[in-house]
């Protein structure tokens, strides 16, 4: 049984929503929709000030334990308030196809794949 996390920082606080967690930074925000694994854990640390570190810390640990060999997120950068893009994931043929607004991009799915197209 593996566990595997992806770590963000930010120096706000993040949002988290189901698979979706936000934060703001100066005029922008950031959004991380993570796609696959199915069933993450999001959790939010606040990391303070440390002795090396000149503004609060706070950590977004997106978690999987299991068979996940991989993890698959759309991150979108935007003015606060600004409507996100619709995004959503389905696999096909070894594929995930990821649609991120009116964009397609094409993976291949697998721990070793190489290739991808955009459309």
């Amino acid at each position: 049984n593996v566990r595997m996390a992806v770590l963000l920082h930010s120096e706000r606080a993040w949002a988290v929503t189901g698979a979706v967690a936000r934060a703001q930074s100066g005029g922008s925000e950031l959004v991380v929709t993570t796609l696959r694994p199915v069933g993450t854990t999001q959790r939010v640390i606040n990391e303070g000030l440390g002795a090396s570190v000149h503004r609060p810390q706070h950590r977004l640990q997106i978690e999987k334990s299991g068979r996940a060999t991989h993890f698959l997120h759309v991150l979108q950068s935007k003015a606060p308030g600004a409507p996100d893009l619709s995004v959503a994931v389905t696999e096909e043929a070894g594929r995930y196809v990821v649609r991120v607004g009116a964009a397609v991009v094409r993976l291949n799915a697998g721990d070793r794949a190489a290739g991808m197209t955009v459309a």
